[in-house]
This record gives C-alpha cells, sequence and structure tokens, in this order.
C-alpha cells in the first residue's frame, strides 16, 4: 500500500500538459462537477438523494453556462478593442 501511496502523491508533482487549444475547455466539465458536488455536500443540511441530485446538476449547470457567458463576454471586449 505505500508504493501506491508513493505513485500517487508522486503523480501530483508532474501535471498533466493541457494544451491551449478549444478542446481543452472540456477539462472545465469534470472541475465544475466536482465543485458543484462537494459545495452541496457541505451546504446541505440534510442529503437526500433526489434532491442531491437535482442541486448539483442545477449549480453544475450554473457554473458551465455563466462560464461561457463570461467567454464569450471576454471575446467580444476582445474583439471591440481590436476594431
Amino acid at each position: 500500500m505505500h508504493l501506491l501511496s508513493a505513485f500517487i502523491l508522486a503523480s501530483f508533482s508532474h501535471p498533466i500538459p493541457i494544451g491551449t487549444n478549444p478542446a481543452s475547455l472540456l477539462w472545465l466539465l469534470p472541475l465544475s462537477l466536482a465543485v458543484a458536488i462537494i459545495y452541496k455536500v457541505t451546504k446541505l443540511s440534510e442529503i437526500k438523494p433526489a434532491e442531491f441530485i437535482k442541486e448539483v446538476v442545477v449549480l453544475f449547470a450554473t457554473i458551465v453556462v455563466f462560464m461561457a457567458l463570461i467567454g464569450v463576454g471576454f471575446i467580444f471586449v476582445s474583439w471591440v478593442i481590436n476594431l
């Protein structure tokens, strides 16, 4: 078990290279899902499976939609600046 723990800890010292292409934005989805799950686990006083899943899905969708809107806003601002 010690070898497995050492391997897991060592994997954090060499991050996975993520490119700058549009496909690399797909890494946003698991990160947003993890944030939504952890946030709801800490904020709900009583966790019922159906309610928890609904709350996580709503928060996940909200995070993704607002980040997309912010990205479109940045593109628009850079377009206006470069006119």
